[in-house]
């Protein structure tokens, strides 16, 4: 398993290689091949980072009773409505299957509330 690096260490990291790249295109600074593909990388790990806890976001915000449209979610997600309650459906059907197999997740009671919850927001 690979060890976990802050997105601040990850930001600064993707930063670096980020403006070697801007001033080699500018003709201001030497970039190798490994910036690029460093800016690639740590970009991708930057986002994937991001998105991780959105659902739990969703979850939580499904909680308090603030979402009252799919589409507020999606709009905020960059996805259709149906995108963001399809998707969301699914991560707790993970989540459920993830308790079931190792304890961790969802069970299938805070499953069931999940989706009552997430079934009484309209489309």
């Amino acid at each position: 398993m690979s060890e976990h690096i802050p997105v601040s260490a990850l930001a600064e990291q993707w930063e670096a290689a980020r403006l070697r790249t801007f001033l080699a295109r500018n003709g201001h600074e030497t970039v190798t091949p490994e910036d690029y593909w460093a800016e690639l990388r740590l970009g991708t790990e930057i986002a994937r980072e991001a998105q991780s806890g959105r659902w739990c976001a969703v979850a939580d915000l499904l909680r308090l009773g603030e979402v009252k449209f799919w589409a507020e979610v999606g709009t905020v997600l960059g996805m259709s409505e149906t995108e963001a309650r399809d998707g969301f459906h699914a991560w707790v059907a993970g989540q459920q299957r993830l308790y079931e197999a190792a304890r961790v997740g969802f069970t299938a009671a805070e499953a069931d509330d999940l989706r009552e919850l997430a079934e009484s927001v309209m489309l």
